[in-house]
């Protein structure tokens, strides 16, 4: 028999977020990356973390984890074979706590 997941209707089911303001990040050269951190109130390590940025990334990975309480790190990587020079972005984090899943 398959398990049931809840998230929203657990009494302490809600969803985190942050966002930070990128003004001039630095040009990316292949195979480096540009980590940004955004505060998350309530965020906690083993969270479930969703990373975006409000910009083309231009073929670059955008990857996201809880590194500390209260912070998160989204992380900007480039394999593209040459350097990358974004503009000016918003870097944005949802955050599932694990704790709101549970069994029914």
């Amino acid at each position: 028999m398959a398990k049931n997941y809840w998230f929203a209707k657990h009494p302490e089911g809600k969803l985190l977020q942050g966002s930070v303001a990128v003004s001039d990040p630095a040009s990316l050269a292949n195979d480096d990356v540009i980590d940004v951190s955004i505060t998350v109130a309530g965020a906690a390590l083993g969270d479930f973390v969703l990373g975006s940025i409000s910009i083309d990334p231009e073929d670059l990975s955008v990857s996201a984890s809880v590194t500390a309480a209260d912070t998160v790190t989204l992380t900007l990587s480039n394999s593209t074979g040459g350097a990358v020079d974004l503009g000016a972005f918003t870097a944005h984090a949802l955050v599932v706590p694990n704790k709101t899943y549970y069994e029914a």
